[in-house]
């Protein structure tokens, strides 16, 4: 009986070009949400040296130090 099994030295095609390609739409998808918020913070606030969050059991407070 012959042993014919072989190990390719290559990656596989196809599911993993799948998988990288998911993963880099999440990235960019999570980035572009990030870049919106902050850009409507700064258009509805005065500046964003300060934000705070309130929701019924937790309060959360950014503050950071601007020097003006």
């Amino acid at each position: 009986m012959r042993n014919n099994i072989r190990l390719a030295s290559y990656p596989p095609q196809g599911k993993d070009l799948e998988a990288n390609m998911l993963q880099k739409s999440g990235v960019i998808c999570l980035i572009v949400i990030c870049v919106t918020l902050l850009i409507f913070m700064w258009i509805t606030r005065s500046s964003l040296c300060e934000v705070r969050v309130n929701n019924n059991d937790i309060n959360v407070a950014i503050i950071m130090d601007c020097g003006s």
